[in-house]
């Protein structure tokens, strides 16, 4: 056999075993054959503030309060192979379940307003995925938007005359 036909065999059995790693781990075979680059861009923090509870003077209301602020990104086209890779870029899904006992406000005021702000990075981001085996390289660009790293949710009330 000639080096030609041994380059040939070699990337055909390459081939071979990433298929098989694909079906059985998707990750894995993505790492076989691609590596990854992931630039973000901050351009501008996002508040979204809900207001989940109205607590009148003299009461007491148990209240569930289950929020969950994950990444999202958009106006690009991204394989799933790739979405993977990815959760390393961006700032991990934050989680926010309690029950707990509100009460009213005090003598003076009608009612206390409980509310969770949530605070979320917003910028662009640009993917070079560098085929390990052909050396070829495509850019993914969208924008993104991931819980702030900073008081990503911040739970406070208000009190109402």
């Amino acid at each position: 056999m000639n080096k030609k036909n041994i380059f040939f065999v070699l990337v055909v059995c390459i081939v071979i075993v990433a298929a098989i790693v694909n079906y059985s781990s998707p990750g894995l075979a993505s790492n076989l054959i691609y590596s990854y680059s992931v630039t973000k861009s901050y351009t501008e923090n996002i508040e979204n503030t809900k207001n989940y509870a109205k607590v009148p003077f003299g009461k007491e209301v148990t209240k569930k309060v289950d929020y969950y602020s994950g990444v999202d990104l958009k106006d690009g086209e991204i394989p799933k192979r790739i979405e993977a890779e990815l959760k390393d870029s961006f700032n991990k899904p934050v989680k926010y379940k309690q029950e707990m006992i509100l009460t009213g406000p005090e003598k003076g005021y009608k009612y206390r307003n409980y509310f969770i702000t949530e605070k979320r990075d917003k910028g662009e981001y640009t993917i070079i995925e560098k085929n390990k085996i052909t050396g070829k390289e495509k850019k993914y660009d969208g924008t993104y938007i991931e819980p702030s790293s900073q008081d990503p949710l911040k739970n406070w009330s208000r009190d109402t005359k």
